[in-house]
């Protein structure tokens, strides 16, 4: 209904506009990009703040990133923390994918899986057959896994 109203005034105004031979001309807008001038625009306090915070984040992300590739830069490690050069005792690992592990028990050898993303830590890195095995400790077990299957943190 109040379209067709103002569908009507509009008629009736370009009428009358015609009666009085007036011309019409729609008013000019001028838009950003054709000036000449810089637009200074308004920023919250809120939006300012939460930019600071990320670019904070982001800076600490990215000192972090850039010390351990500084360490693994001296270490000689490949950039997911492969190096085949010896891991110190203690280096920090994770499991890239599930792995079976090699515990000693009492009553012998025996293989026990543990999880992919799992943390561990290495007690010592060893080479038989042409495999490099590594001795690490999860939880309160001593396990020896495969080298490849774990990369540094």
């Amino acid at each position: 209904m109040a379209y067709d109203r103002r569908q009507k005034m509009l008629a009736l105004a370009k009428q009358q506009m015609r009666e009085n031979d007036i011309e019409y001309t729609p008013p000019k807008k001028e838009r950003v990009c054709e000036t000449d001038e810089f637009q200074e625009g308004y920023r919250s306090a809120w939006k300012t703040q939460q930019n600071q915070k990320r670019r904070m984040a982001r800076n600490v992300a990215n000192q972090i990133q850039n010390d351990l590739w500084r360490d693994r830069k001296e270490r000689g490690t490949d950039h997911r923390g492969r190096d085949w050069v010896s891991m110190p005792e203690g280096t920090l690992i994770r499991f890239i994918d599930a792995a079976s592990g090699k515990l000693m028990t009492d009553n012998g050898l025996r293989h026990q899986r543990i999880e992919k993303d799992t943390l561990a830590t290495v007690i010592k890195e060893y080479e038989t057959e042409g495999k490099r095995w590594v001795d690490v400790l999860v939880g309160a077990q001593v396990m020896t896994v495969t080298k490849s299957r774990v990369i540094e943190v």
